[in-house]
């Protein structure tokens, strides 16, 4: 049986034009880091560490949107927005989001995958890139790349939207991607609408590196989808392929990496940046694997 809990967004406003939006937790008032935040369904940044968030002035937009994994989703129209500091209010747990991985076996294959524990989705704006690290456990060529693609919010079809795959090998003092292990980003869909959507990647003959291994989810620029945004449950989101999350274990080797290259320009210009910056996800990761064929011994 799910347990419904209604949820009440309370907010207080103190913001003007080029100060620091802070962003806190309702019920402990403490600061949110990792917070999204949109204009319009554009993505403009992340809160920090101490869910501070920086507008620039002169920005012009309808709406202002502030998401987390952790928090329900706000909105707010411009002209209720004119404070400094914005409280999130936090999910609520429900007893049917738990669901157990499938097993698969394979003769001389091995999956590598994230199983689902307590999950959701995450929808991503355009030329958006996200990765998650696998660790390695075997010798052996990669032969698929594995990805839980999903609907979410009430909108189906996200799941059969395009999107492009890759692999990077893992600079290990940095622990952030070093280089694409696949020359050209592959673009493919989920067009069966799979639970656990597989890309055969086995004509590259990549070996599974030792150091272990990122396995990439590329959205698609603005232009190259038909529709750009749809209506959900909580307000317009991003006409988007949306991909499941899953909380992260303490001392889980697995983790995400999130990188956008959106940003305003000085004179207030949507912008495509070509330097990856990336940030790290402390409080989940995105469920995405790969699969081997064992070396034989």
């Amino acid at each position: 049986m799910k347990l419904t809990f209604t949820i009440f967004f309370i907010f207080i406003f103190k913001f003007s034009f080029g100060q620091e939006i802070k962003v806190l937790d309702f019920n402990s008032n403490a600061p949110i880091k990792n917070v999204s935040i949109s204009i319009d369904e554009k993505f403009i940044g992340y809160s920090d560490d101490l869910g501070n968030f920086k507008l620039n002035e002169g920005i012009g937009y309808t709406f202002i949107s502030f998401s987390h994994l952790s928090y329900e989703t706000l909105s707010i129209k411009k002209e209720h927005f004119n404070e400094q500091i914005v409280y999130l209010v936090s999910k609520p747990e429900t007893l049917d989001e738990v669901e157990i991985e499938a097993k698969k076996k394979y003769s001389v294959r091995k999956a590598i995958f994230g199983g689902l524990k307590v999950s959701a989705g995450s929808n991503l704006g355009w030329n958006t890139k996200v990765v998650t690290f696998i660790p390695f456990k075997e010798e052996g060529k990669i032969t698929k790349l594995t990805y839980q693609l999903v609907d979410m919010l009430g909108v189906k079809g996200l799941k059969y939207l395009k999107f492009k795959a890759n692999l990077y090998s893992i600079d290990t003092l940095t622990r952030l991607p070093k280089q694409k292990l696949i020359k050209e980003d592959i673009i493919t869909s989920n067009k069966n609408g799979d639970r656990v959507y597989s890309l055969d990647v086995s004509k590259y003959n990549i070996q599974m590196p030792k150091e272990g291994v990122f396995v990439a989810f590329i959205i698609l620029s603005y232009d190259e989808y038909d529709i750009k945004v749809v209506m959900s449950k909580q307000g317009q989101i991003c006409a988007t392929p949306a991909i499941k999350t899953r909380v992260r274990k303490n001392k889980e080797k697995r983790f995400s990496l999130q990188c956008s290259k959106g940003y305003f320009d000085s004179k207030l210009n949507y912008k495509w940046s070509k330097i990856d910056k990336w940030n790290k996800i402390d409080d989940y990761f995105y469920v995405m694997g790969l699969e081997i064929d064992e070396a034989r011994k």
